[in-house]
């Protein structure tokens, strides 16, 4: 901490001087002094910096394993709602076949949806008559939804935007359009 400098040009502590023994006039150093002190100073602070980096660096992950942990759980519950919404299709779609083959057996063993089952087809139009008294051109059609289109339309895919997604619905805020 304290440099001396030896008459031959180098320079050591003073506590080591006794052990070289210089021939000559030994003399202290200031402006090594400062230098090392300088040095000491940005070397403490340098630590405290580093302790305070590493502290904001630790909140920060604990932050994000919080998130991940969320994500994950968010993942977790979409992967539930889809099974679930899949077995309800599936479940959809074996009783709409079980109804429609109950339906079909039905029809087919009372009449085809071609022929006019009215006495008179003006007195019942509903039936498929026509209102001259002539036979039904086209089939007696039952009620239901109507057939989808797997080709999406523009007016289709616009619907489909506005719509929120899942992510949105389960996270509790609205998609913004």
């Amino acid at each position: 901490q304290d440099p001396v400098c030896l008459p031959d040009g180098s320079v050591c502590e003073r506590a080591n001087i006794a052990a070289l023994q210089p021939k000559g006039e030994v003399k202290s150093d200031p402006v090594l002094a400062e230098a090392i002190r300088s040095y000491f100073e940005l070397r403490k602070e340098s630590e405290k910096q580093q302790k305070e980096w590493q502290t904001w660096l630790a909140g920060r992950n604990k932050r994000a394993q919080e998130r991940l942990v969320q994500r994950q759980r968010q993942i977790y519950a979409l992967r539930v709602a889809l099974e679930q919404s899949r077995k309800k299709v599936s479940m959809l779609e074996e009783k709409n076949m079980a109804s429609s083959k109950t339906a079909s057996t039905i029809a087919s063993s009372t009449c085809s949806p071609w022929e006019d089952t009215s006495s008179d087809p003006v007195d019942n139009p509903d039936v498929g008559g026509s209102p001259l008294g002539q036979a039904a051109a086209g089939p007696n059609w039952r009620s239901g939804p109507a057939p989808r289109s797997d080709v999406a339309t523009p007016a289709t895919r616009r619907a489909s935007e506005r719509r929120r997604s899942t992510w949105s619905f389960l996270s509790g805020k609205a998609q913004s359009p």
